[in-house]
């Protein structure tokens, strides 16, 4: 004995789909940036302190509690190491720039900053 399957979509019992457009030819509408001098804007935006090394240097940072996370943008200009009960290290490898930023267990910021690493 066969069974007859009922259709599954909605098409197949007569409902009408909106329509949704060709994913390969509806066009992507930008976001626009928000109004100059509104709250957000890169100038309003509060900026990171620099900190200038040089290949070779090491700074001891000095946190008030252990670090949770440590993000460096770009791998390979510093290495961030810890050390309890809250001691931050940095070791300039590289020239170049990058941002570092540490937050504790909670994701709360306890240190960034940019870090600019000058030839030897």
């Amino acid at each position: 004995m066969l069974l007859a399957a009922a259709p599954l979509s909605a098409a197949a019992n007569g409902v009408e789909q909106p329509e949704r457009g060709d994913p390969f030819t509806t066009p992507v509408v930008p976001i626009p940036d928000p109004a100059p001098g509104a709250e957000g804007d890169a100038q309003a935006a509060e900026r990171l302190p620099v900190m200038e090394m040089t290949v070779g240097d090491m700074e001891v940072i000095r946190l008030p509690q252990p670090a949770g996370t440590i993000i460096s943008l770009v791998p390979g200009v510093v290495t961030v190491g810890t050390q309890e009960p809250g001691m931050l290290f940095i070791f300039a490898e590289q020239p170049g720039e990058t941002k570092v930023v540490v937050a504790d267990e909670g994701y709360n910021e306890m240190f960034a900053s940019t870090i600019k690493v000058a030839p030897q």
